[in-house]
């Protein structure tokens, strides 16, 4: 039995889909042209070397005044598919995993062999791993694992962690021989995305951050999830070579990778100036309206919310009754059937959302 995900529109008819957390403004019609003008190549093999999607992608972190050399990029099939690949080229033995997070990490480290232990993080805190620093250092110098996966900002919770606290952790995970999975899927809603990250260090001090991989997705900020395209970031020659051996040959296909080039040779830039002041804007009025039905939001930085009502579940089937799909959080580790996540979407869209969850929940409201 798989885990959860969002996106199930196939089961039942869904008009608005609330539980996958993209681009609220869709996928820009320049990239989707460049997949559909890439129709020429799809008789051939993708460039088993991925040259021009490394190129390109460095190429935007230059701009960005960081220096990544193209050799530091891995592109896969989503990064779901590499994180996969990263667990079954380590093979760690030990992981230790910050609860709640991305089901695919316990589900990808179980179905690797490794033992895990679950730090939870406090509610009280809203789910901050700041305040769970003290435990997960002590953790990690105490007891030994292979492993620790992080999520900045994280899932289902949309706290991002700041680079201090990052590189706090980076310095213990070297001293205790931990490799640190660094997953920043969610990283292009940030207003100041290099607070929240370890590129700028990995960037600066490569040989003291062999120890770490960034994960990264262009399928949240581009929308494009039928694409399947993300990356890893890693300045370690060994540890890329572990994850190339045990990668399929062509895990990019051509349609995806004119789409990645596309992005990175400027599309990028555009959707994150557009996008960062909406979400800003729609996150908040949607916070405050669920708040007003009485529901406890916790504070986000990402394009997305984590709710506590009185039965999720419930809700969701209500929900889905009037078209409209939300993700339960019961099979989150840490969370249970009281909770649930949205997307941060349009105004229209949210304010949708709000009349469905206050008319289930036996409020009126004029819209």
């Amino acid at each position: 039995m798989r885990e959860q995900h969002g996106g199930d529109v196939y089961t039942e008819p869904v008009r608005l889909d609330f539980s996958v957390s993209l681009n609220p403004l869709g996928m820009p019609e320049a990239l989707r042209d460049a997949v559909l003008s890439s129709s020429g190549s799809w008789e051939q093999y993708p460039d088993i070397r991925q040259r021009k999607l490394r190129q390109a992608a460095a190429g935007w972190y230059r701009r960005l005044g960081l220096s990544l050399s193209p050799e530091y990029f891995i592109f896969g099939g989503g990064a779901s598919e590499l994180l996969q690949t990263v667990f079954f080229s380590g093979r760690p033995k030990r992981v230790l995993l910050p609860v709640p997070s991305f089901g695919e990490y316990r589900r990808m480290a179980e179905a690797s062999g490794a033992e895990i232990r679950f730090l939870t993080l406090s509610e009280e805190s809203g789910f901050d791993l700041a305040q769970a620093l003290p435990e997960l250092i002590r953790a990690l110098r105490e007891e030994h694992y292979d492993m620790l996966v992080l999520a900045s900002p994280n899932n289902p919770t949309g706290r991002a962690v700041g680079a201090d606290v990052l590189r706090e952790i980076a310095g213990v995970c070297r001293s205790t021989g931990t490799y640190l999975v660094l997953d920043e899927c969610f990283g292009w809603f940030l207003p100041d995305r290099g607070r929240f990250s370890l590129l700028p260090e990995i960037a600066a001090h490569p040989g003291d951050y062999g120890h770490v991989l960034v994960l990264d997705s262009l399928t949240k900020i581009c929308a494009m999830p039928g694409l399947r395209l993300g990356y890893a970031i890693a300045s370690s020659d060994r540890v890329r070579e572990e994850i190339c051996r045990s990668m399929q040959p062509w895990p990019v296909s051509a349609p995806a990778e004119a789409a990645g080039c596309c992005a990175f040779d400027g599309i990028l830039t555009e959707e994150v100036k557009k996008v960062q002041p909406m979400l800003q804007e729609e996150r908040d009025y949607l916070a405050g309206s669920l708040r007003e039905s009485g529901m406890k939001v916790y504070g986000s930085d990402a394009n997305y919310l984590l709710i506590r009502c009185r039965d999720a579940e419930v809700l969701k089937k209500a929900c889905l009754a009037r078209g409209i799909l939300i993700r339960s959080c019961a099979d989150y580790e840490g969370l249970n059937r009281r909770f649930f996540r949205v997307c941060v979407k349009t105004r229209e869209e949210n304010r949708e959302l709000i009349n469905a969850i206050r008319q289930i929940c036996g409020e009126k409201t004029n819209g």
